[in-house]
């Protein structure tokens, strides 16, 4: 008999402020139809390297929902997590729902705004930008997946 996972969804997103809006009520939702959910920002310190635990949560779950906001790639933490997620796609049947929550698509696939301002930021503290390739490239990729795109904040 198998295990059933902990974990159904997993959900990433950057900011208290989004915390008590989007994320907030998006748990609500899931869980009062009985969709067990876990969130990056419940066991994960901003700034430290993903943990064992939790990319075996990650790859517990079937379907992940990264909420890329205005203030998203400017979390180090986030930006490891979303190459996880998109890693789990490519080896194993899991799926990401893109959430663009007060950004717009094209803005994510091409860099461009807050998204594009925050990594010099993580360029300057991390010396050697090679890595910076490899957020990029998870941006055009994430672009490219049917999402969906709330321009109006949700606040609960």
């Amino acid at each position: 008999m198998s295990r059933q996972p902990l974990y159904e969804v997993f959900v990433s997103f950057r900011g208290a402020d989004m915390r008590r809006g989007i994320t907030d009520f998006l748990y609500t939702m899931l869980i009062d139809v009985g969709i067990s959910i876990f969130g990056d920002e419940e066991e994960l310190e901003i700034g430290e390297e993903i943990h064992p635990q939790l990319i075996r949560k990650i790859e517990q779950c079937k379907i992940s929902l990264p909420i890329i906001s205005e203030k998203y790639a400017s979390s180090k933490s986030c930006l490891m997590v979303l190459k996880q997620v998109l890693q789990c796609m490519d080896k194993k049947n899991h799926i990401i729902i893109p959430i663009f929550y007060y950004v717009h698509p094209t803005d994510v696939r091409h860099c461009r705004g807050p998204l594009a301002w925050a990594l010099p930021e993580h360029q300057k503290r991390n010396g050697d930008g090679s890595f910076l390739y490899h957020w990029v490239s998870a941006f055009h990729r994430i672009r490219k997946l049917d999402g969906h795109h709330l321009h109006e904040k949700i606040v609960v």
